[in-house]
């Protein structure tokens, strides 16, 4: 499971935190099969919005590209999982692992309170 953090471009504050699961990965991996079109950062956003509609963020019948329209990011949130396993990997150094884990422990699971802008 990939957690994501969903920000709208229409409400500056909103945010909500996803998690796509296996069955999401799946259905997108499925409908986007053979579209060239259809980048790495495309298949997260469709994946998002799979994953939304199922945790009923996302209302039955709201297709993809009018829901895309109001998206800002979709931010990929690595876990403490993945950072071990590119470390067992060697795709990333012992010292790496270290401070990503140091920066995700930092984080939290949720997303937070935003800080106000400077005036």
């Amino acid at each position: 499971m990939k957690k994501v953090i969903v920000r709208y471009i229409d409400e500056a504050w909103a945010t909500n935190v996803v998690m796509i699961g296996p069955a999401d990965e799946m259905i997108a991996k499925r409908e986007l099969a053979g579209k060239e079109w259809a980048d790495k950062e495309y298949v997260l956003y469709y994946q998002t919005f799979l994953a939304s509609r199922r945790s009923g963020l996302v209302q039955d019948g709201v297709k993809f590209d009018p829901w895309l329209e109001t998206i800002a990011e979709v931010e990929p949130r690595i876990s403490l999982q993945e950072i071990e396993d590119a470390e067992a990997m060697g795709e990333i150094k012992s010292a790496q692992a270290d401070f990503l884990r140091k920066r995700v422990s930092a984080l939290g699971d949720d997303v937070g309170e935003s800080q106000a802008p400077r005036s």
